[in-house]
């Protein structure tokens, strides 16, 4: 939970309002699109490349978190 907060805090606002209201809230699509004035093929378009964001974000994110422990392993042998 702290990585996924971390991330969203981390990617532009539309990226996040996108993804938070969708997959958070449960909102639809269509309430989504009413709302933020897009139209269904704009939604799609940024959902996915809010969610490819999102998702190469949160591989450099578990890669460092990883990596300072192996080396803090290494270290304390």
């Amino acid at each position: 939970v702290n990585i996924m907060r971390q991330i969203l805090g981390g990617i532009s606002r539309r990226d996040r309002e996108i993804l938070t209201r969708f997959y958070l809230q449960g909102q639809s699509q269509e309430e989504i699109c009413r709302e933020m004035s897009l139209t269904e093929t704009q939604f799609r378009l940024l959902k996915s490349r809010a969610k490819a964001r999102f998702g190469e974000m949160g591989k450099r994110k578990i890669a460092s978190r990883v990596e300072k422990n192996i080396l803090r392993k290494s270290a304390g042998a």
